[in-house]
C-alpha cells in the first residue's frame, strides 16, 4: 500500500508554489473588475438623476407656459380697454363745446390760446381727417409747419496741393477773403454764394458758424486767427488758435447768433499772408441756420471772442 501511494504521488507530483508575478496579476484583475463595476454603477445613477431633472424641467416649462398664456390674455384685455378709452376721449373732443376753438385753429388764429390747447385741437383735427381718409387742413405756410432754412458750405480743394500738403491752399498777399468753397447744393433755399460771399435772402435771427484747419503760419508768433465778417466791414466772430507743434495743425471753430437783414453778406476773412489752410470738406467749412424769421430786423445781437481779451482795442 505504501508503495502504491508513492507511485501515485510521483505520477501527480506536488502542487507548485505560485510566484509573485502571478499574485500581482490576480490582484490587478480584481482591481480592474472593481473599477468597471464602479463606473457602471456611476453611469446608471447619473442617467437616472438626469432623467429626474428633465422631468422637473418639463413640469416647470409647462407651468411657465400656462402663466405666460394667462399674462397674454390679461394684456389683450388691457389693450381692449385702452382702445375703448381712446374712443371715448375722441368722442369727448368732438363735442360741440369745442367748435369755437376748432374754427380758430383752422383759420390759424391761435393768439391767446395756450400751447397745450392748440396741440389738442390740432391733434383732434388730424384724427378727424384721418378717419375721413384725408389730410389735416393746415396751412403749409403756418409757423407750426415751417421748414428749416439752412446752408452748409464746404471747402473745395480741386485736387490742388500747396505747402507740400494735399488738399491745401496758401493765402496770397492782400487776399484775405477765402473763396475756395463748393457751390451751394440748393441755391434757391434762402441763400446765394458768389466769390466766397454768402448772401441771406430773409430777415431774421441766424446761427452762424465756421471752422478752418490751420496747417502753417510762417509769421505767427503765438496764434493765427480767422473771422466771420458781416456786410464786408463788421467783424462778427473771430477764432484764435495757437500755432505750436510740428507740424502745427489745429482746427479753429467759432459760432454765434445774430440778427441779419435781407441781402446781408457773410464771408470768411483770414488776414494772414502766406498762411496755409486745409480745404478738406470735413475740416474747413462755414454755414448759417435761420432760427426765426422777422419782418424787420431787431438790434444786432452778437458776441465776439476778442471782446473778452481785448475790450479796449478798436476794430478795423
Amino acid at each position: 500500500m505504501e508503495e502504491k501511494k508513492r507511485q501515485e504521488e510521483h505520477a501527480v507530483g506536488p502542487e507548485a508554489p505560485r510566484t509573485c508575478k502571478e499574485n500581482l496579476l490576480r490582484i490587478l484583475k480584481g482591481l480592474f473588475f472593481c473599477v468597471v463595476v464602479f463606473f457602471v454603477v456611476f453611469f446608471v445613477y447619473r442617467h437616472a438623476t438626469l432623467e429626474c431633472e428633465n422631468a422637473q424641467l418639463s413640469k416647470t416649462s409647462l407651468k411657465t407656459e400656462r402663466e405666460n398664456a394667462r399674462l397674454s390674455e390679461r394684456l389683450l384685455e388691457v389693450e381692449r380697454k385702452l382702445q375703448e378709452l381712446d374712443k371715448m376721449v375722441q368722442t369727448l373732443w368732438n363735442e360741440e363745446e369745442h367748435y369755437a376753438d376748432d374754427v380758430l385753429v383752422q383759420s390759424n388764429k391761435v393768439d391767446g390760446m395756450d400751447g397745450m390747447t392748440v396741440f389738442k385741437r390740432m391733434k383732434r383735427e388730424t384724427w378727424q381727417e384721418e378717419e375721413k381718409g384725408g389730410r389735416p387742413n393746415v396751412d403749409e405756410k403756418s409757423e407750426l409747419h415751417r421748414d428749416v432754412i439752412a446752408v452748409h458750405v464746404e471747402g473745395r480743394a480741386d485736387g490742388q496741393t500747396s505747402c507740400d500738403v494735399a488738399n491745401s491752399f496758401q493765402i496770397e498777399e492782400g487776399h484775405d477773403i477765402i473763396t475756395k468753397w463748393h457751390p451751394l447744393r440748393y441755391p434757391d433755399e434762402g441763400f446765394t454764394l458768389e466769390d466766397g460771399i454768402l448772401t441771406v435772402e430773409k430777415t431774421g435771427l441766424y446761427f452762424i458758424y465756421s471752422q478752418i484747419l490751420y496747417l502753417e503760419d510762417p509769421d505767427a508768433d503765438l496764434a493765427t486767427t480767422h473771422s466771420v465778417v458781416v456786410n464786408e466791414e463788421e467783424v462778427f466772430l473771430t477764432c484764435m488758435n495757437s500755432m505750436v507743434g510740428v507740424p502745427p495743425w489745429h482746427t479753429c471753430y467759432t459760432a454765434g447768433v445774430r440778427a441779419l437783414e435781407a441781402n446781408s453778406a457773410i464771408h470768411i476773412s483770414m488776414k494772414c499772408d502766406g498762411c496755409c489752410i486745409s480745404l478738406s470738406s470735413d475740416a474747413t467749412f462755414f454755414g448759417a441756420i435761420l432760427l426765426k424769421e422777422y419782418e424787420e430786423a431787431p438790434l444786432p445781437m452778437k458776441f465776439q471772442f476778442t471782446d473778452i481779451f481785448f475790450p479796449n482795442e478798436s476794430r478795423d
